[in-house]
């Protein structure tokens, strides 16, 4: 990865971890909103969610399956809600790193449910991944975005680097 690359990753890496999740790369940057602004992603200065991640391993070989945790937080001061599938729900994640992916699984009964969250409240999901192949790199790094039932705004996790056996 060039070393601009990846200092761009650890800026964006620090915003995360300050409590602010990143929006999509395809965006325009705006001006934050008014404070109170409703109907507003950015609600009183702050981002609405802030979506982490937390893999179970921090080693794994190739087409190995690992867990990672899918956190998001309501970051705001105000209850904050969104609207997830409740069987397809992994469709709403997407992954970084074109190596690590995840097998979706047949939804059969399939609605799409509110989730509503108080400040600082989180909403949590485990998926197991999977390293395809194998590679000449040490270590991979995974970013997932979560992007709302209905919506357009990606929010980006922190990343995670895993050491490649």
């Amino acid at each position: 990865m060039p070393h601009s690359l990846r200092s761009l990753l650890g800026v964006i890496t620090l915003s995360v971890f300050a409590g602010f999740a990143l929006g999509g790369d395809d965006q325009p940057k705006q001006e934050p909103a008014e404070p109170g602004v409703k109907g507003t992603d950015d609600v009183f200065g702050h981002e609405r969610f802030c979506v982490t991640i937390w893999s179970a391993k921090t080693q794994v070989n190739a087409d190995e399956e690992f867990e990672v945790k899918l956190r998001v937080v309501n970051s705001s001061e105000e209850p904050q809600s969104f609207k997830v599938a409740s069987c397809s729900w992994d469709r709403q994640w997407k992954s970084s790193n074109l190596r690590i992916g995840y097998k979706s699984w047949p939804c059969y009964a399939n609605a799409i449910i509110a989730v509503q969250l108080q400040p600082g409240e989180a909403h949590e999901k485990v998926l197991v991944m999977k390293l395809v192949g194998r590679g000449t790199s040490k270590t991979e790094s995974l970013r997932m975005g979560f992007t709302p039932a209905g919506e357009q705004k990606t929010y980006l996790s922190n990343e995670v680097v895993l050491g490649v056996k």
